[in-house]
């Protein structure tokens, strides 16, 4: 479950953002064993008093809070900086076409996180488990809204592609076996092997040039749905003629050889056929607009991240 689906944009990266601004360094919790009497015991840390600018010792010798700085700019510095580019970048979009984002609204997506997870104090704990401020965990909700309300525009879902959805969840599926040749005499070679009663997966492993099914006892490497064409299986190209030609088959029957994409041939095996489910499209109509929908203006948020940052005049100085 996506507990912070605006991070699936961001990154969890940001949450050093605050480290690297900090300008003091508290006294952390001891994480090891600590001798009696406040002395170090060997192997473990401990929370002291230590000289200004040192942020540890090891052994005696320091860790500036100068040389640490330095190395989580060189090690993290660019990361971070990247994403702040990408909250500015959508910040100066979203301004420029009179978007904008009210504090009540931030509010409440904070609140449908929080309740999400069972509520605001669940909510600061994982923030605060993470190291991240709410204050910054409400920018990049507001950035995340922001690029939503950008993407959003104009984006429907058709009825056609309603109907596709309704298949593909609801339709037929099948599972296939299939065995890929370059000639036909091969395929042919192979076709008369099965007819001759051997196995349709050795076959496949003696004859078949694609190895992903071949490899994988001829399986197709997931079910065979209805709804949207063409289905890239790797090498493997069924068109909405092909799945026809499938599904048409009786279970466990094979397929004569049947000129495929790439000037390939392929024989396939129907092992399994699931029925249509039994579920009408009116009832299920709205829900699966709705998720069509978001789903469409998820994969518009990110070419249109993509595009701001690579339009963007950005100057680093790291």
């Amino acid at each position: 479950m996506r507990v912070f689906k605006c991070l699936a944009v961001f990154v969890g990266i940001v949450v050093l953002a605050g480290v690297l601004a900090a300008q003091t360094v508290g006294p952390a919790e001891p994480v090891g064993p600590v001798a009696p009497g406040g002395t170090e015991a060997p192997g473990g840390v401990m929370a002291v008093e230590l000289p200004e600018g040192v942020i540890a010792t090891v052994n005696g010798e320091p860790i500036t809070e100068s040389e640490w700085l330095k190395t989580l700019r060189r090690v993290a510095g660019r990361s971070i900086l990247d994403v702040m580019v990408r909250h500015k970048v959508v910040e100066q979009a979203a301004a420029k076409q009179g978007i904008t984002i009210s504090e009540s609204e931030i509010e409440a997506l904070f609140d449908k996180q929080a309740a999400s997870v069972g509520g605001v104090s669940n909510l600061m704990v994982r923030l605060q488990q993470m190291g991240m401020p709410a204050q910054e965990y409400k920018r990049q909700l507001r950035t995340e809204a922001l690029l939503h309300r950008m993407a959003e525009k104009g984006i429907t879902v058709t009825d056609d592609e309603l109907e596709k959805v309704f298949r593909e969840k609801y339709g037929r599926k099948a599972e296939v076996q299939v065995i890929v040749t370059g000639t036909r005499e091969d395929a042919e070679d192979a076709l008369a092997k099965i007819a001759a009663g051997e196995d349709f997966a050795q076959v496949a492993a003696a004859k078949s040039i694609d190895k992903r099914t071949s490899g994988n006892h001829a399986y197709i490497p997931a079910f065979l749905t209805e709804g949207f064409f063409p289905k890239n299986f790797g090498s493997i190209v069924i068109t909405q003629a092909l799945a026809e030609e499938i599904f048409n088959l009786k279970a466990n029957s094979v397929s004569g050889v049947i000129p495929g994409a790439q000037q390939n041939f392929y024989v396939f095996k129907l092992t399994r056929l699931i029925p249509a489910s039994d579920v009408k499209l009116e009832s299920v109509k709205d829900s699966i607009r709705s998720d069509t929908l978001e789903f469409k203006i998820r994969n518009i948020e990110g070419q249109m991240l993509q595009q701001l940052v690579g339009t963007a005049v950005i100057k680093r100085g790291i």
